[in-house]
């Protein structure tokens, strides 16, 4: 070589699992266009025979990753036989090693480990990270209608919430785990208690279990889960709730509470409001969460009627927003977002390619595309559109092609209208939640809102 290469002479393959890509989205903003191109490279990158948690430096399949990112990492790659390979890879890992330094729980032989897969093997899985022993297989499941995942995993799903059941949960609550690591600065910087993310998880994995033993027609087990998971948000509500401030604490407190339904029944507005003062007045706009609160960040905004604050977080600038975790470094995310580490430390301490904090990517199409599947009949054979139009976006479109074909979803607004067309595949039917509009048609009809059923075909919903 005669001199020093510049960055022009090299040529970059991505190498990854061969797995068909099944998503896309795009929209009229191209900042939101590229957060959700950097998520996805960044989970593209890591599809490597596992998902990795970064490909390059660990290599190791982190559980607690799995779990957060598989979601979004389902609606956009085709992961029906990757998933049965992460849950034996799981298996592989049951009581072989021992339990975290700072675990109150005994090892045991229904344990999996914090890694299942990679270059090694620290500790038992904690109750956060091991949720991905339930939640994996019932991803597969919901996406792709797979009850050979849920049959051959239900021994040792049983196994670990038994576990959990045996030696974690006191009066309610699970008091340990890693907490919802790498918020903006650090995981000094955590600041939603330890037992809220666990004990919201183990509640997350007893209703998924209740579906699941449903589809393998286990009335029994489903209705002891059940049952479970009515006493696990009792004390969750007596524990966490604040209700003068009407949240949960935390950001990740509360859009956790949001998403999962942990909160007092008839005061569902009050906690959305609650999580808007988080965000606004003691965040002074920005996101404070980490690999758990993310995710579900800002499809539950939406959800609840606060679009405004998800379309105000996407479009800060500096530390910490999305657009700071994405174009300081601007081909995928990161784990960790340092404010303050010098050039040089942060190239040595991080990974810049790591899949956790990709897990918000979901929100493209569930929420702004409102493309959900139904735990009544998994695989999209019936499945939920429940969008979001956010406020200043002028189109977005997204598809997903689900084991009976592609759903659509493509909505513009067109004058003082909304123009929504929808596909709903061959065999299939979708239940549509609409926000309050003054009238709506389908099919040039006047509908009911917010609720319109759809059978197959293609479908064009006016929003007046």
């Amino acid at each position: 070589m005669s001199g020093k290469p510049e960055a022009g002479d090299f040529t970059g393959w991505l190498v990854r699992s061969d797995v068909p890509r099944i998503g896309t989205f795009a929209c009229s903003d191209p900042l939101l266009n590229h957060y959700y191109e950097v998520s996805l490279r960044t989970i593209e990158g890591n599809l490597q025979g596992y998902l990795t948690d970064c490909p390059h430096r660990e290599k190791c399949q982190w559980t607690g990753d799995l779990h957060a990112v598989a979601e979004a990492a389902s609606y956009n790659f085709d992961l029906s036989k990757f998933f049965p390979k992460a849950a034996r890879d799981l298996r592989t890992t049951l009581g072989i090693v021992h339990p975290h330094p700072q675990s109150s729980l005994p090892r045991d032989p229904r344990a999996p480990a914090n890694v299942a897969g990679g270059r090694r093997l620290p500790h038992q899985a904690r109750p956060d990270w091991g949720a991905a022993t339930v939640l994996v297989p019932h991803t597969a499941w919901l996406f792709y209608g797979d009850t050979g995942i849920v049959r051959e995993n239900w021994p040792v799903m049983e196994g670990w919430m038994a576990f959990l059941r045996e030696h974690a949960v006191k009066e309610g609550i699970i008091e340990e785990g890693y907490g919802d690591w790498c918020p903006p600065g650090s995981n000094s910087e955590i600041d939603t208690p330890v037992a809220l993310t666990s004990t919201a998880l183990y509640y997350k994995s007893l209703h998924a279990m209740r579906d699941m033993a449903n589809a393998l027609g286990k009335s029994g087990s489903a209705e002891t889960y059940a049952r479970e998971a009515e006493r696990i948000k009792a004390a969750f509500i007596d524990r966490f709730h604040n209700r003068q401030a009407g949240h949960f604490g935390t950001q990740t407190g509360t859009a956790m509470a949001l998403q999962l339904g942990l909160y007092p029944e008839a005061r569902r507005a009050r906690v959305a409001d609650g999580l808007v003062r988080l965000i606004m007045e003691k965040a002074d706009g920005r996101y404070t969460t980490g690999i758990f609160g993310h995710r579900p960040l800002y499809t539950v905004l939406n959800d609840n009627g606060k679009a405004d604050v998800t379309a105000h977080l996407w479009q800060q600038t500096g530390f910490p927003s999305l657009r700071f975790l994405t174009e300081k470094h601007g081909l995928t995310t990161w784990p960790e977002v340092p404010y303050d580490w010098p050039e040089g430390e942060r190239y040595r301490r991080n990974s810049f390619n790591h899949p956790m904090h990709s897990g918000f990517a979901a929100v493209f199409h569930e929420s702004l595309s409102g493309i959900r599947p139904d735990p009544a009949q998994p695989g999209f054979r019936h499945f939920i559109l429940q969008p979001c139009f956010l406020p200043g976006l002028e189109w977005a479109r997204a598809d997903h092609r689900s084991p009976f074909g592609t759903i659509s979803s493509h909505w513009k607004r067109d004058g003082g209208r909304i123009v929504w067309n929808v596909t709903v595949p061959d065999g299939c039917s979708a239940s549509v939640r609409l926000p309050q509009a003054s009238a709506v048609r389908v099919n040039v009809q006047p509908a009911p809102a917010p609720f319109v059923e759809l059978t197959a075909g293609d479908h064009t919903i006016e929003l007046l």
